[in-house]
């Protein structure tokens, strides 16, 4: 698909974004809103408007540039071919990440997680793809580089998903609007050309993340983090786990803090089970292990032998070497878990919602809980995870304290756990099995 045809497939907010002459562009859309595609049809555009210009393609960081937009620029975004051809492409430098176009106009791309090559540049445009990872300094720093004295127009342009309204990208372009600033906002339902299952998917969203992630909307993740979570639902009485159903275990450490171990069978129709979990402080982790491998290991046979009862499929642990190095050498294998908060949150959201079905993708036995730890029980603290789970919250937004996005760090470690799980489970085709 040529760059005229992909223009004239776009949907009105994407028209809007590559057409605007502003000085500052931002497009702020929701999940599947065509954001990267245009961000690179811009860029192109200003490449071809201007021979011998020169231009920038950033991210915050580069290995995630290289793995989504440079794709969506070389090689399209599934629905379209590359909305550069490879026949404008006078030579691609990939050592100094440089695209030469024929008509003398040049593309770099890169990252600002190492920045320092940037302060030199001399460019016409420049392009951010994720633009709500950058600082403010980030922004005024390529700000800065716009010089170039070829193009009559230079513009600095930027796709994000939005944020909470402190984040210095809604001041600047919502609330503040200094001259020579242009924001588009697009939702999920505004690009024509999404599958119809994606669509579906994402209309099973509520509260926040819906009004975030679908419906485009600059709003603050405020209390109670899983708002979606209802213990009538959610919690239930305990049935006999078939056996061909896989069974799983995830592992937070700590001592002073609870170790927590939580056990997680999937049925056939991929709904989790959390059905056995190890919420304790002051114990070794080797005394854990041994209390692991007799739940699992350990059941009586009709004439009272010990036989085996159960193997997890997978097991993961929070990342320190020496506690897992602890386990391995009392039998209890660990792979380390994928940590990443925000996906990992958003992935548990997604499941305790109630499908069309009428059935949420993750429940909790009522008696999963194997010992109740008595500090915990005096201190009024939680005893378990379904004890956190209603009290696990954003952090407040304060003087001097970033916009970033994260929970209170306090009563959380079943939450992790549980973070832990999911999101291994849904990474572990693309991470490491």
């Amino acid at each position: 698909m040529r760059p005229i045809e992909i223009v004239r497939d776009f949907f009105p907010e994407q028209g809007e974004f590559v057409g605007s002459a502003a000085d500052e562009v931002l497009f702020s859309g929701a999940w599947g809103a065509g954001k990267s595609l245009s961000l690179c049809a811009k860029a192109l555009m200003l490449s071809l408007r201007y021979p011998g210009n020169r231009g920038g393609l950033f991210r915050k960081e580069f290995k995630a540039l290289k793995a989504t937009t440079l794709i969506t620029l070389l090689e399209g975004d599934g629905r379209t071919g590359p909305v550069l051809p490879p026949e404008y492409i006078a030579k691609h430098h990939k050592t100094e990440a440089t695209i030469r176009l024929k008509n003398g106009s040049t593309i770099l791309y890169g990252g600002l997680d190492n920045p320092g090559w940037i302060l030199s540049l001399n460019i016409g445009w420049f392009a951010v793809d994720q633009i709500e990872q950058l600082t403010e300094q980030d922004y005024n720093m390529l700000l800065g580089r716009l010089r170039h004295p070829v193009p009559s127009v230079r513009q600095g342009f930027g796709a994000c998903n939005p944020e909470a309204p402190t984040h210095w990208l809604y001041q600047r372009f919502f609330h503040k609007k200094p001259p020579g600033t242009h924001a588009i906002t697009a939702n999920t339902f505004s690009n024509p050309y999404l599958p119809d299952d994606y669509v579906a998917r994402l209309k099973k969203l509520k509260g926040v993340y819906r009004l975030r992630y679908v419906e485009g909307k600059w709003i603050a993740f405020e209390g109670m983090i899983y708002d979606n979570f209802e213990p009538t639902t959610h919690i239930i009485d305990p049935f006999e786990i078939p056996h061909d159903w896989p069974r799983y275990r995830v592992i937070d450490f700590g001592y002073r803090n609870p170790f927590v171990c939580q056990w997680w069978a999937v049925s056939p129709d991929d709904i989790y089970y959390m059905y056995r979990e190890i919420y304790m402080t002051h114990r070794l982790v080797s005394e854990h292990a041994k209390e692991i491998q007799h739940l699992e290991e350990v059941g009586l046979d009709d004439e009272g032998n010990e036989i085996w009862r159960e193997r997890p499929e997978r097991s993961w642990a929070d990342h320190d070497a020496e506690d897992r190095a602890t386990l391995e050498a009392n039998g209890i294998y660990t792979r380390p878990a994928i940590k990443d908060v925000s996906p990992g949150i958003q992935a548990v959201y997604e499941r305790l919602n109630i499908g069309e079905d009428g059935k949420a993708g993750i429940y909790f036995f009522r008696n999963a809980l194997v010992e109740i730890d008595q500090h915990l029980e005096a201190e009024e603290k939680p005893v378990s995870s379904l004890d956190e789970i209603q009290s696990y919250a954003w952090k407040k937004p304060g003087p001097g304290r970033p916009t970033k996005e994260e929970p209170v760090k306090e009563n959380d470690h079943g939450m992790d756990a549980m973070r832990y799980f999911v999101y291994s489970m849904a990474a572990a085709p693309r991470a490491y099995y």
